[in-house]
């Protein structure tokens, strides 16, 4: 199987690092073979190519590639949500609320949900596992349509409560 990624160009050097060694890593971890042209081709078995395009669109879409190899545990994913039809004015109105004073807003979502977020160009992307991922992209997408932050972070506690109703009360 064959497939082909467009990476933005100033995220090309990250997926290649430092003395090709996260390109390398990719290759070896999912036994799969990188190519790198205007985007990344990605070649091999088909799960492989199928992890390494995950891994590859993560990076491309902001993350570390720390980040980006937990994809490679089964029950990782990674999510975008994309604001390509926003103004650019409505994009970083939007994006400021996701981030919060100081960054607060998204450690918080990342900490309560146990995902990461990554805001970048025009889309905000998570990775986590599947059932909090689908928690933290809902919390995403209700900050994104204008709801309070403090609606949000209860949305997510009554959400995590549900999922481990062993958590303690505070």
């Amino acid at each position: 199987m064959i497939e082909e990624i467009l990476v933005p160009e100033e995220r090309l050097a990250v997926i290649i690092g430092n003395k090709g060694q996260t390109k390398k890593r990719i290759e070896e971890k999912t036994k799969t073979r990188l190519s790198v042209s205007s985007g990344i081709i990605v070649s091999g078995d088909t799960e492989g190519v199928l992890v390494a395009s995950e891994i590859v669109r993560a990076i491309s879409r902001g993350f570390t590639p720390r980040e980006a190899f937990s994809l490679l545990n089964d029950d990782t994913q990674l999510q975008t949500i994309s604001l390509w039809k926003e103004t650019e004015a409505t994009r970083q109105r939007l994006f400021a609320r996701v981030i919060g004073r100081s960054g607060k807003v998204r450690q918080n979502i990342e900490r309560y949900t146990r995902t990461t977020i990554c805001v970048y160009g025009k889309t905000v992307s998570v990775i986590g596992r599947f059932d909090t991922m689908r928690i933290a992209v809902e919390a995403i997408k209700m900050i994104l349509n204008g709801r309070s932050i403090v609606v949000v972070y209860n949305f997510i506690e009554k959400q995590m409560r549900e999922q481990n109703p062993l958590l303690p009360d505070e």
